[in-house]
């Protein structure tokens, strides 16, 4: 005697046709047609991820039963629904996201590019943006450009192709043509553009505090009665550097004090360009006799270049950076520096993107900017 699928019983259980070739069975007990799996009546063969394909041939009812089951649908029988639910969870079935994505319009994921993962500073900003996702229906996929712009237009039409319901970006030191961003706004996908911005577009930008942060770091130099303050920037182009030189140089406006070229260098945030830029100071006939970095790994390497040089930190030299992280307590002397906060930041902007996909416009504010914190350590001189 055959066992019903559904509800277990023999008794009731008849014969009632072939369909595709297969024996067609009724129960008389609860309503229910069935068509069992010849290869296998309890489980799929497929050893990969299960389809409803396999759910329908397990149960044996149609595939577009199962859809509609899966996706609760009004005009499916509630005994059969559940009946589907419960092979889905028996088959270890898992959705297709992505499928689902192209059928209902959209997809529950959203992108996020950064320039450099190994970071710190973009480590905590993803952590912060992990923060605010892990408690929503929504998955992330982060891309590393790794500072190239032809991985951050690639990935942005990979992001594209995935469907992604949103995106957080922050631009690569190469990138100067941003068609790229307009190709995802004429695409009508939400974008976000975090801590390296672009202003030829006009999109939501979520930003750290960079001019006043800058201007707080140089006048904790001067209060330390440094005299010669130089700054490292960064490359020329990225908005970062404008905006932390800018404030670098209000300092000096508000002291009502010249500043001096010859103390302003440019570096590309390699290891490389740090060590031109710091020898070239350092060569001058008066050397400078306090660095503001704007990149704070920056400044760990000029402590460490001072130190083979035997200056002598915080007197001879006084070190500050705008950019904070653990090693910056650990590293001898331990380093001044401006914590912008970067796990609110990633918070910050992933609830905008999110705020901006469920209402389908833009926040009030286009520019939203997080305060950051001044961390008074031994690389400078205590207020004389």
């Amino acid at each position: 005697m055959q066992k019903c699928l559904k509800c277990g019983k023999v008794d009731g259980v008849i014969r009632s046709g072939i369909v595709r070739g297969k024996q067609r069975y009724y129960c008389k007990s609860c309503d229910f047609s069935f068509v069992l799996d010849q290869n296998n009546p309890d489980l799929p063969k497929n050893k990969g991820l299960t389809t409803i394909v396999d759910i329908a041939r397990h149960l044996g009812i149609s595939v577009s039963t199962v859809s509609r089951a899966l996706n609760d649908k009004f005009d499916i029988n509630p005994n059969t629904k559940k009946l589907v639910n419960q092979a889905a969870i028996d088959l270890d079935y898992k959705p297709n996201l992505i499928a689902q994505s192209l059928h209902k319009g959209y997809s529950h994921i959203i992108g996020v590019v950064v320039p450099d993962i190994e970071h710190p500073y973009f480590a905590k900003m993803l952590a912060g943006i992990h923060n605010i996702i892990n408690h929503t229906a929504y998955s992330i996929i982060v891309c590393h450009s790794n500072e190239s712009a032809e991985l951050e237009y690639l990935h942005i039409e990979k992001l594209l192709s995935y469907r992604v319901d949103g995106i957080l970006i922050s631009h690569s030191k190469t990138v100067f043509d941003f068609d790229h961003i307009q190709k995802v706004i004429n695409k009508k996908v939400p974008i976000i553009n975090i801590d390296r911005i672009v202003n030829q577009h006009e999109i939501p930008k979520v930003v750290n505090n960079d001019i006043e942060g800058s201007k707080e770091v140089v006048q904790h130099l001067f209060a330390c009665k440094y005299k010669r303050i130089a700054i490292i920037a960064g490359p020329k182009s990225l908005s970062i550097t404008q905006k932390r030189t800018q404030g670098y140089l209000d300092a000096f406006q508000e002291k009502g004090i010249e500043p001096q070229t010859d103390l302003m260098v440019y570096s590309d945030f390699t290891s490389a360009g740090l060590i031109n830029a710091f020898n070239t100071l350092m060569s001058l006939p008066e050397p400078p006799d306090a660095i503001f970095c704007i990149f704070f790994k920056d400044a760990i390497d000029s402590i460490k270049l001072a130190k083979k040089r035997n200056i002598k930190i915080p007197e001879e030299l006084g070190v500050a950076a705008f950019g904070d992280d653990a090693i910056s307590g650990n590293v001898e002397p331990t380093l001044t520096a401006y914590n912008p906060n970067p796990v609110k930041l990633g918070e910050v902007s992933v609830s905008i993107l999110l705020d901006k996909i469920k209402n389908k416009e833009n926040p009030k504010e286009m520019s939203t900017i997080i305060e950051g914190e001044l961390m008074i350590r031994d690389s400078t001189r205590k207020f004389l």
